[in-house]
């Protein structure tokens, strides 16, 4: 498989392999925004089922003042 990938890269003309490095450095970025995403659902949940957990966070507890 890489033996392929190898041979179609080397077909690819300077400007296309940068394109291409470019397109799978914001893959991999929009993929890291995904995560960083699903990941912020968990405190809300947590936040929701319990409020006192607000109270006992200092920031969550500033950011409830405001």
């Amino acid at each position: 498989m890489f033996a392929s990938l190898k041979k179609l890269y080397s077909e690819f003309s300077r400007q296309e392999k940068r394109r291409s490095l470019l397109i799978a450095c914001i893959i991999v970025m929009s993929a890291l925004v995904q995560v960083v995403g699903i990941a912020s659902i968990f405190p809300f949940i947590s936040a929701a089922s319990d409020p006192q957990i607000v109270d006992q966070n200092k920031y969550l507890h500033t950011a409830k003042i405001y």
